[in-house]
């Protein structure tokens, strides 16, 4: 860490506050980092109100530079649509570490938007992060920062996880929690709800919010049980910064090294970039082909 103190801003999902993101504050803040664990009232408004909240308070903490983000849940759905809205510039944001991001949406609120109490309990914005044609998160365009992904693959609830019917933390699938553009994803077993507290959470997430992805190839580590010696092989793969600390760990590791492409809204319609799916404007070669 350098002598001038990085900002780090935390951002909690839906239906939580900011002391849910605590364990990730102390560790920041162990590590020298100046905090801006930020609450919002996740259940009172949609999600585009959210964005242009949430995005004025972050570009406060930038005071014209820019800061690293750590999300939970719906809160990297937030962030994103901030920068979609034009509120927060892309260039604003350094690294960003999203947890158990609906990217994809969430197919648990497919099956529950209907019932009152999961109305009562999530508000508008609930009825918005499911895959259906209300799907905020999947008329999002790619991130157009340096974003790593840590997913959970541990289900303490039966019924969700029959719900669900794959890989996923109990609320969100592995496959849902990815998006174009990331540069890093870690799958690790751990359930949605609590999965800030984990020390391997932790541990990667400061890995790559200070040294970027950690590596260029993409590799992905098998997650069976597994003998004892290729959970030791498996060790001498983990990140530094784990290494040795959690000898039980097993975890499946994927990263994405392309970097995440320039991507635009078309001016006509930015302010209706979440009502009304806009068209992506690509960089394009000499040939006029989109790269």
């Amino acid at each position: 860490m350098s002598a001038s103190r990085k900002s780090l801003v935390l951002l909690h999902g839906l239906g939580r506050t900011r002391l849910s993101l605590w364990p990730v504050a102390r560790a920041a803040a162990r590590r020298g980092y100046k905090v801006h664990n930020l609450g919002y009232p996740s259940r009172s408004a949609r999600i585009e109100q959210l964005a242009e909240e949430v995005g004025h308070r972050i570009l406060a903490v930038a005071e014209g530079g820019h800061v690293d983000v750590v999300t939970h849940s719906m809160g990297g759905i937030v962030l994103r649509a901030a920068v979609a809205l034009g509120v927060v510039p892309a260039l604003a944001l350094h690294r960003v570490v999203m947890l158990a991001p609906p990217n994809q949406g969430s197919e648990l609120a497919d099956r529950l938007r209907d019932f009152l109490v999961y109305r009562l309990a999530t508000g508008p914005a609930g009825q918005q992060i499911g895959t259906g044609d209300e799907s905020v998160p999947r008329r999002l365009p790619a991130p157009p920062f340096e974003l790593g992904v840590i997913a959970g693959r541990r289900s303490n609830n039966r019924l969700f996880g029959r719900v669900l019917d794959a890989e996923s933390d109990g609320k969100v699938t592995v496959a849902s929690a990815q998006v174009d553009g990331m540069r890093e994803l870690v799958v690790v077993d751990r359930a949605h709800t609590f999965i800030m507290w984990a020390p391997d959470v932790l541990a990667h997430t400061f890995s790559f919010l200070e040294h970027g992805p950690s590596s260029v190839r993409c590799h992905r580590e098998p997650s069976g049980e597994g003998s004892s010696s290729s959970r030791t092989s498996a060790l001498g793969r983990m990140p530094r910064m784990l290494r040795g600390a959690h000898d039980d760990i097993r975890f499946r590791y994927a990263c994405d090294p392309r970097p995440p492409r320039p991507v635009s809204f078309d001016p006509s319609c930015v302010a209706k970039a979440l009502t009304v799916p806009c068209p992506i404007v690509l960089p394009r070669d000499g040939h006029g082909h989109a790269q």
